[in-house]
């Protein structure tokens, strides 16, 4: 892993990099970078985001997906793939030829809503049949919402790891291998 961070960021972060995700908390040296690149890539930048545009006003609402689409487990039976970008987007429009599992389709029901509400009125809760209320995302609340078998008001998304990535300045990435 710490030559796959080396393609990817400068020496002088990498042994960072390495205490916040040691090898040694995944089943794999390949989950480990994984982990290392959406967190860098997408899950703390978007919280970032979200702190910047709500510090200018605007109404942000942050969400977390963590649900594992049973198909891509069936066509990978030696191989778990995870959560990946993307992934969403079969729930968000309700692709049911890829929601095998029937919590996954309530859950495409559920996302939907929010979505279609968040489209027609700016405000994802607007329609009834929103599972739980969606959190306008404030710094000092950090709230978010997660996606999984259940949605559910979370706080802190990946707190100290996003916390963490948010004193990395983009000079100590290389993007060689981040973004291929």
């Amino acid at each position: 892993m710490k030559k796959d961070l080396q393609e990817d960021f400068s020496e002088e972060i990498v042994s960072q990099i390495l205490q916040h995700y040691p090898v040694s908390n995944f089943s794999s040296p390949f989950y480990a970078m994984a982990a290392v690149q959406g967190d860098a890539a997408m899950s703390c930048p978007a919280r970032e985001t979200a702190r910047i545009l709500t510090e200018g006003g605007v109404d942000v609402y942050l969400y977390f997906f963590t649900r594992e689409l049973e198909a891509v487990k069936l066509f990978l039976e030696f191989e778990e793939l995870g959560v990946f970008h993307g992934s969403e987007l079969v729930f968000v429009f309700d692709k049911e030829i890829a929601l095998l599992a029937p919590i996954e389709k309530v859950l495409a029901g559920q996302f939907g809503s929010f979505w279609n509400g968040f489209a027609s009125t700016g405000d994802p809760n607007s329609r009834h049949d929103v599972p739980v209320q969606w959190p306008l995302y404030a710094k000092t609340t950090d709230q978010s919402i997660r996606l999984d078998a259940n949605i559910t008001v979370d706080t802190g998304l990946k707190k100290e790891l996003c916390d963490f990535w948010a004193t990395i300045p983009m000079a100590h990435w290389t993007f060689s291998s981040t973004f291929h």
